[in-house]
């Protein structure tokens, strides 16, 4: 998994070419490579904090864990054409965000299509509701209020919650919104499913979790992948079905600890005993909370990326891969327990130990290549055909079947020299996303 540039990518580094454009407030840049049309880059813009907030210092941070205190997080949500994300003034002598402002960009030309003062966010959904990314007001704030923002127009809504809501966490996943609220310290937890305008309308499920209010990061309460939500509070978890609320699994009572990821439809589920502190083994669910085998795993390890393309693939757990129905061992490979990284993009498992790097066939195991690792970035993103990394002097797309450098966009003409790897790096509906305090920056590739 060479995530430098080899010879053929530092040669596209050479190759490539610029055309800098003035598109409303962002800068688009063109790019030619001689991998052709169908693999290489086309257009990518860039905006700039500063100069759009208006004021020196200004950064981009993520709406979804809100805005309470300045955690450094860089992101944004994704609704249609527009991304949203959060631009405010890092006040260090309080860790707090000044004056945070919520802004629209258009994902095809970085135009600005509106901004409106965000208020005081406890946090948001990483999932768009209807076209609203949906955020609850802060714990400091009186009345506990759900606020949407449309994010074609900015237009601002917001539905009132009973009084004695202290909200936790909050997700959307279809026309469903999720609502995460109680006392952690009490081990009263109640999850909602309704809409944004009857968010007490729906299910009420309650949940035996807690922990202490200092131990809470309301951004890692609650996950909601594949129709499933996972809660994590405490060191417990518990998997519910969101169209219902329906408990599928709990280890909040068993287990002292555990661990869960969502792979291909499946819940992967690792304890850890109380007194021991012994991992027995890992618990794999199906999405009607179904327990479909066990396996006698004791590592707690997850892949550092985690985007299988088929429900049918195999399940990763520490070195083997099982059949994700039937819980059949297909294959191992040592490496995979002693790698530093594992990632899995598509139906291909990289691989990066001290000493080599590689690649296997998910559904087989057959190594598909490997060389000597030369200790770069490992990917943080997958667009459905390549691996996407950040290295110091490019973005660049590694072909995980082959090990070979698909595309690369030089950080220099995306006006990033000299800040490589300080990106948060996602994919959207038309590429892929660069963002870090200072710019937000987006290369189309579909």
């Amino acid at each position: 998994m060479n995530l430098g540039l080899d010879r053929s990518a530092r040669n596209l580094v050479i190759a490539a070419t610029a055309a800098v454009l003035t598109v409303g407030s962002a800068a688009a840049v063109v790019a030619t490579t001689d991998h052709g049309p169908a693999a290489a880059p086309t257009t990518t813009w860039r905006i700039d904090a500063a100069e759009t907030f208006g004021r020196s210092f200004a950064q981009f941070r993520s709406p979804v864990p809100g805005n309470e205190f300045d955690l450094g997080e860089t992101g944004f949500v994704e609704s249609g054409g527009t991304l949203v994300t959060m631009m405010a003034l890092p006040n260090p002598r309080t860790a707090a965000l000044d004056q945070p402002t919520m802004i629209g960009v258009d994902a095809d030309t970085g135009n600005i299509r509106w901004t409106v003062p965000a208020g005081d966010l406890g946090g948001c959904a990483a999932e768009p509701l209807r076209g609203k990314v949906v955020c609850y007001s802060s714990s400091y704030e009186g009345d506990p209020t759900i606020i949407g923002f449309d994010a074609r127009t900015g237009n601002v809504s917001r539905t009132s919650l009973p009084n004695d809501w202290r909200v936790l966490a909050i997700g959307a996943s279809g026309d469903r919104l999720i609502i995460v609220e109680g006392d952690p310290e009490s081990d009263d937890i109640e999850a909602h499913g309704g809409t944004f305008d009857t968010p007490d309308t729906g299910w009420t499920t309650t949940f035996d979790m807690g922990t202490a209010w200092e131990d809470l990061y309301s951004d890692q309460v609650l996950t909601l992948i594949d129709e499933t939500g996972i809660l994590e509070i405490g060191g417990s978890t518990a998997g519910f079905a969101v169209d219902s609320g329906r408990i599928l699994w709990s280890t909040a009572i068993s287990e002292c600890s555990a661990s869960a990821r969502i792979a291909s439809g499946r819940s992967i589920v690792t304890r850890t005993e109380c007194r021991s502190g012994r991992v027995p083994g890992t618990d794999v669910y199906d999405q009607a909370g179904t327990l479909l085998f066990t396996t006698d795993s004791t590592s707690t390890r997850r892949p550092s990326l985690d985007r299988p393309s088929d429900v049918s693939l195999p399940l990763v757990i520490d070195e083997s891969a099982y059949d994700s129905s039937s819980g059949e061992l297909l294959w191992s490979d040592s490496e995979l327990g002693a790698a530093s990284h594992v990632a899995i993009v598509g139906d291909t498992v990289l691989v990066r130990t001290e000493e080599s790097e590689s690649a296997l066939d998910l559904r087989t195991g057959t190594r598909l290549w490997q060389r000597a690792s030369a200790g770069n970035p490992v990917p943080t993103a997958f667009d459905g055909r390549n691996a996407l990394a950040v290295t110091s002097e490019a973005l660049i797309a590694i072909d995980p079947h082959t090990g070979l450098t698909a595309w690369a966009v030089p950080l220099e003409r995306l006006g990033l020299e000299g800040r490589g790897g300080g990106q948060s790096l996602t994919t959207t509906r038309t590429g892929v996303a660069l963002v870090d305090g200072e710019s937000f920056t987006t290369v189309h590739t579909n």
